[in-house]
């Protein structure tokens, strides 16, 4: 047996376990509400020491956490979980509540209960810890998502290209309508189709050479006896790319062919070809 290097708490498992446990409860802390009393702060102990063991794997068997290993698998249907400190309003029944008290009281979030079905501990200023089953949340630091307008419009949609396209029965009112009125519906159910399930179409795939390689001009030439008899404008050269063609770039022979006079006309020719009539030429003054 040896001990870890001195004043090295990474070496030592227990010192990088408090450390773990230490982060995770601070950002605990963090979530809470403003005003939110932090000599709560033990209460919320139980909580954050079992959120930390669902979020590590066991050692005996790394597909599971070691909270399963020890309580089995939890069911947060039967016992729900919110953030700790959130601002809450819990139900009073009428057996603890006069007359005319309000129905519910202010409450800060503690723990889950896990003794009871779905329910949750909630702190009361002055009033101490009360466990109910009937509750809102109200989260500061997050956002609830709610039923949009647009959701409502899209669901809707949804479900009546869903009717139109699958009558139930043979005696549905919809069998029983005229044929333009029944393809005015399925075009309409199909408008709603492709709405509700935009498609995204990728851009074209581009290569480095291909992006190196200047696109052809795109030009309309008009003859001396043609006239433009639309009146429409001569579309002009797209810009050239800065990088030069590679095809250009190849080297090209100093001293003018002798064969050809600068009168005559040249008619362009591939790299192959020209490179058959060097060697060619090379091959006869050789001789």
């Amino acid at each position: 047996m040896q001990f870890v290097p001195p004043n090295n708490h990474r070496r030592n498992t227990v010192e990088r376990a408090i450390r773990t446990f230490k982060a995770h409860f601070i950002a605990g802390l963090c979530s809470t509400h403003k005003d939110f009393p932090l000599n709560l702060w033990d209460r919320m102990l139980p909580q954050a020491q079992m959120t930390l063991n669902m979020l590590r794997a066991s050692n005996m068997n790394k597909q599971m956490s070691a909270h399963e290993t020890i309580f089995g698998k939890y069911d947060f249907n039967k016992t729900p979980i919110a953030p700790p400190g959130t601002k809450s309003i819990i139900y009073v029944t009428s057996n603890l509540r006069k007359t005319f008290d309000p129905r519910g009281k202010l409450c800060w979030y503690i723990v889950p209960s896990l003794q009871h079905y779905r329910c949750m501990k909630f702190f009361i200023p002055n009033g101490g810890e009360r466990i109910s089953d009937t509750s809102m949340l109200y989260p500061a630091n997050l956002t609830t998502p709610h039923w949009t307008k647009l959701d409502a419009i899209l669901q809707a949609a949804l479900d009546l290209t869903t009717a139109l396209k699958n009558p139930t029965t043979e005696d549905s009112p919809y069998t029983k309508i005229l044929k333009a009125q029944q393809d005015a519906l399925e075009q309409l159910a199909n408008i709603f189709k492709t709405n509700f399930e935009p498609t995204r179409t990728n851009p074209p795939h581009k290569t480095l050479h291909s992006a190196l390689l200047p696109q052809p001009p795109i030009r309309r030439v008009l003859s001396n006896n043609q006239e433009n008899t639309n009146n429409q404008p001569e579309e002009e050269n797209e810009p050239q790319p800065r990088v030069a063609n590679l095809l250009a770039c190849q080297s090209q022979p100093r001293v003018q062919n002798s064969e050809y006079s600068s009168t005559e006309k040249i008619h362009p020719v591939t790299i192959q070809q020209y490179e058959n009539l060097r060697c060619n030429k090379t091959n006869k003054n050789n001789k």
